[in-house]
């Protein structure tokens, strides 16, 4: 597998362990991301001024994330009354006979 030098660092900014002599510094902690993820990595750089009390050294991972998209379904517009119906003299008096009726209880 080719791994490119996508983030040049010097060595001492590579290192993960430091042996209890601190002679020796290896890299031997790594991060594991999906292939298709990869992309989103920019840096990787280890964080020596942390003080975790083990010989084993932070490194932080920076990636680059954004927020999916949602897309809300439109709604599709409900036509409730049709207004226009009532410009016509023998609906608008239809009508409003209907309502009559409704309001004195009576069932059509």
């Amino acid at each position: 597998m080719y791994i490119p030098e996508a983030f040049e660092h010097k060595d001492i900014h590579k290192g993960t362990w430091k042996d209890p002599a601190g002679s020796t510094v290896n890299q031997i902690d790594h991060a594991l991301i999906n292939k298709s993820r990869a992309t989103i990595v920019e840096d990787v750089k280890t964080m020596r001024g942390a003080n975790c009390d083990s010989d084993h050294i932070l490194f932080r991972i920076k990636i680059r994330h954004s927020i999916a998209h949602t897309y809300q379904k439109k709604q599709k517009y409900k036509l409730r009354w049709d207004i226009h119906k009532l410009e016509n003299n023998d609906k608008k008096n239809e009508y409003q006979g209907y309502i009559a009726d409704k309001l004195k209880g009576s069932k059509m």
